[in-house]
């Protein structure tokens, strides 16, 4: 899971520079609509009640965590993008 952060193919790798210590995490994105084509997506888009929830669970530091966190936020679209500099923060905060 440090790898989500770490790898440069990880879904979450732009929070890198964001912490001083090694993280696990795992990013999501909760569909709230399903749909077919990338078309009707760009559409549903446009009414922000609609948009995904981005979700990001995050322990460390590692590799002995002492905390956890769980990040969700309606509607906010990535998980990692959205959601993941959340838990960075919250967890810099607790390691502080």
């Amino acid at each position: 899971m440090t790898d989500v952060i770490d790898s440069p193919a990880g879904t979450s790798r732009r929070l890198k520079d964001l912490k001083p210590f090694q993280v696990a995490a795992k990013s999501g994105t909760a569909e709230l609509v399903s749909l077919d084509s990338k078309e009707d997506y760009l559409l549903v888009r446009e009414n922000e009640t609609q948009r995904d929830h981005a979700i990001m669970i995050a322990f460390g530091p590692m590799p002995n965590p002492k905390y956890a966190v769980s990040v969700v936020i309606e509607n906010g679209e990535s998980g990692g993008a959205v959601a993941g500099p959340v838990a960075i923060s919250v967890l810099k905060e607790l390691i502080k």
